[in-house]
């Protein structure tokens, strides 16, 4: 499976029907990871609660927040665990209000590397046990359920440091009996057959991970689908492919989930999270049609066609009829994106698939090409935002006031005046 780094990977947890405990599907594409847990449902109708743990690769971009708030809107999980975030709590303050949990633990980072963070909702309880630049381990309390236990680890990408986490993760084991799973991006294979490609893994560094995962009673719970989701992003006989991310748990743990499954998938099965446009909204012109030649072309057909002079009603007339074209123009349009974005995912899905590395600059093209589909589908939802997150805005109640009256205010074409001053 040819991985990419701006991608991400999740678990998606279902609750089965007239069952007390759920599975777990796995999304696994690139550096970047993203997983989804649950809990049984003990009484009344089948519910999920979820949890994402996103190693984010820095949370500065846009499009690494977008990913992040697209998932967020998508699966509504109340636990959300992010590692990589190089961000401070400042930072990671704006982002919890922008992703509108209630409360959050956050671990700054240090210079351009590090930092956590938990987000989480107010219908469940949090109560942090201990932290460190590697970790946050919690435990949850959801209403009328026992308490589990949530680890969000990150082991050391550096060899030299890489006893350091197997000596953190036993203290760990031994801190607490409730039913635990830790989940993150351990950066370590288990055995050679996780890893294609490169030289090969060193046997004592996995005897010590094996051996660390023994001695606290953890166990890798194992996946369905492809294998590799992380890769070093090379071609030819330089590309190397790993299996990093996983969730080992312990006992407690597989007695409370017995039927607990992680499934390997495509970081873009995750579908777009914006509603659809209500019927009956007054006409406005999008910024992402000023890209598209269609919408040129009309434009010029009026304007060309119409019976244009001075007269007000003439050109009143043409902005009228421009209007009604492009209303009519818009949802073909629409319709026309989202098939185009479902094909650019299917072929990236399918670039993707199995074990088989293809060269990651075909896996860049397809990527690059998704890309722009998206940025022009968040032209279009950007521009129906509820509230302006620009930079000036955030800082500048002022700004951020007149922003908002202007939005109530119709604009409206009072009058026209000639080149004599009429």
């Amino acid at each position: 499976m040819a991985l990419v780094d701006s991608l991400a990977c999740d678990m998606e947890v279902k609750a089965l029907p007239n069952s007390k405990v759920l599975e777990v599907d796995e999304v696994g594409l690139g550096n970047k990871t993203l997983y989804v847990i649950g809990r049984p449902v003990f009484t009344g109708q089948p519910t999920i609660m979820k949890t994402f743990v996103w190693n984010a690769r820095g949370l500065g971009s846009t499009r690494a927040f977008n990913i992040l708030r697209s998932h967020k809107q998508e699966t509504k999980p109340e636990l959300m665990f992010l590692m990589e975030t190089k961000c401070d709590n400042v930072k990671m303050e704006k982002w919890r209000v922008q992703l509108g949990y209630s409360s959050k633990l956050a671990v700054n980072n240090i210079g351009r590397s590090g930092g956590l963070c938990i987000f989480w909702d107010e219908i469940i309880d949090v109560t942090l046990l201990t932290f460190s630049q590697e970790h946050i381990d919690v435990t949850i309390k959801e209403k009328d359920r026992q308490h589990w236990r949530f680890t969000g680890f990150y082991g050391y990408p550096d060899r030299s440091q890489r006893h350091h986490p197997w000596t953190l993760l036993r203290r760990l084991a031994g801190m607490s009996c409730l039913p635990w799973v830790c989940m993150g991006d351990l950066n370590e294979v288990l055995c050679e057959d996780e890893k294609l490609g490169g030289s090969d893994k060193r046997w004592k560094e996995m005897s010590d991970f094996r051996e660390a995962l023994e001695d606290a009673n953890l166990e890798d719970m194992g996946f369905i689908g492809a294998k590799f989701k992380w890769s070093n992003k090379r071609d030819g006989a330089s590309y190397v492919l790993e299996r990093l991310d996983r969730g080992p748990c312990n006992k407690g743990f597989r007695s409370l989930c017995p039927r607990f499954v992680i499934r390997h998938m495509e970081f873009w099965d995750a579908t777009n999270v914006y509603n659809p446009v209500k019927k009956g909204i007054r006409f406005f012109f999008e910024e992402c049609w000023t890209e598209d030649i269609e919408c040129k072309e009309i434009v010029d057909s009026v304007w060309r066609d119409g019976s244009y002079n001075c007269k007000i009603q003439s050109v009143l007339n043409n902005i009228d009829r421009c209007g009604r074209l492009l209303n009519d123009w818009n949802p073909r349009k629409r319709k026309h994106l989202r098939q185009n974005l479902h094909a650019k995912r299917e072929a990236l899905r399918k670039a993707c698939k199995g074990d088989v590395p293809i060269p990651w600059k075909d896996i860049k093209l397809l990527e690059s090409r998704l890309d722009e589909v998206l940025e022009t589908e968040e032209r279009y939802w950007k521009q129906r935002a509820k509230v302006d997150w620009l930079q000036k805005g955030d800082r500048n109640t002022r700004f951020f006031h007149s922003k908002a009256s202007a939005r109530r205010a119709r604009n409206r074409i009072h009058g026209l005046i000639d080149e004599g001053g009429t």
